[in-house]
């Protein structure tokens, strides 16, 4: 992979660290203060719903660093290590997590009568749904890493 793409993708990640930062910082409260205006029978939901939020924007931002430590092994010419494998059971312990985060959300949504209609309810089971798919991508892609690894060794040994 050339340094110019490395680079790149590691600016990509650098933006997404900062909007998730501003993200947790001020949309967050923002949208539940404005929901409990809206909707003051849910209010006892306000802080769980911030901590829940808050927790699966730092499951995205575990997946980004994990993404940039790849990132460097891949620069360095060593992603072919036992190290490699490391971060990516993190990444996928990180997107499992935040699949059990929406899919808690919304069943606790679910129990109160307070999904807010079906874009809320689409949107926590789309959540669900698409950080379950990447966590199953993601053990693919360790498989083959896995692989690959086992095979440089083995070359390595007949070299």
């Amino acid at each position: 992979m050339s340094r110019v793409v490395v680079r790149a993708a590691k600016a990509t990640l650098v933006f997404g660290c900062i909007l998730t930062l501003v993200v947790q910082l001020l949309f967050i409260p923002l949208i539940a203060a404005e929901t409990v205006r809206g909707f003051p029978e849910v209010a006892y939901l306000r802080w769980p719903g911030i901590v829940g939020c808050i927790a699966i924007v730092i499951c995205a931002q575990v997946v980004m660093v994990c993404t940039w430590r790849l990132l460097t092994l891949v620069s360095e010419s060593s992603i072919f290590a036992p190290e490699s494998l490391r971060y990516v059971d993190v990444m996928v312990g990180a997107s499992l997590a935040a699949s059990a985060l929406f899919a808690a959300a919304f069943v606790t949504l679910s129990a109160a009568n307070a999904t807010g209609g079906p874009g809320v309810a689409f949107l926590l089971i789309a959540g669900t749904g698409g950080s379950l798919g990447i966590a199953l991508i993601l053990s693919v892609m360790r498989s083959l890493l896995t692989q690959a690894t086992s095979f440089k060794h083995e070359l390595a040994e007949v070299v």
